[in-house]
């Protein structure tokens, strides 16, 4: 087995003519025998190409993860990638800190005053329904001057085809920010 070494100045130009290469393109050069290009040497040129990966379905991003529960009104439900979305108008609860209801939740009364005001006007919140979420439809119910309450759950793909824009639900929230609940509020 014979070693191929030039030596000096034949040595850098061999190494030169075969590593020598662009950013975009790979030059290779056929060598004789001898270490040196002949004056016949094939030239190859391969050129490098990358071609994009191209996104999969995204996963619609939830404006209230990190909130365990809401309250608000559906002001829009549309299909992104494949997934149901609210755009969810947020109300507050009189008397409870954003904080403790983003946190603690509230009960599901009934009630014959104004428990709840709209936040804002403008700004909307997205929020993805979670599979197999569900609507709990509440009605008051009145027997002389006691107030009574009746839950009816149905299933939310259902209840959100033709949401009421009025309204106003109670909304609970898996760890992602997807709505896995919403109650309506039982108002006399």
């Amino acid at each position: 087995m014979s070693h191929f070494r030039p030596a000096g100045t034949s040595r850098r130009r061999a190494i030169a003519g075969a590593l020598s290469c662009s950013a975009a393109a790979f030059t290779l050069v056929a060598c004789a025998a001898g270490g040196n290009p002949t004056t016949n040497a094939e030239r190859v040129t391969v050129t490098e190409s990358v071609t994009p990966t191209p996104a999969g379905p995204q996963t619609p991003v939830s404006d209230v993860a990190g909130r365990r529960y809401d309250a608000g009104t559906v002001r829009q439900v549309k299909d992104s990638n494949g997934e149901l979305v609210l755009q969810l108008d947020r109300w507050t609860v009189k008397g409870v800190s954003d904080a403790k209801l983003a946190k603690d939740g509230v009960d599901i009364t009934p009630h014959t005053d104004t428990r709840f005001t709209n936040q804002n006007n403008d700004r909307l919140r997205t929020v993805p329904v979670a599979p197999g979420a569900t609507v709990v439809v509440n009605t008051c119910v009145k027997s002389g001057d006691h107030l009574g309450l009746t839950s009816t759950p149905q299933d939310a793909m259902s209840w959100l085809e033709q949401p009421n824009p009025d309204a106003v639900l109670l909304l609970t929230y898996d760890d992602a920010g997807r709505v896995v609940r919403m109650d309506t509020d039982p108002r006399c």
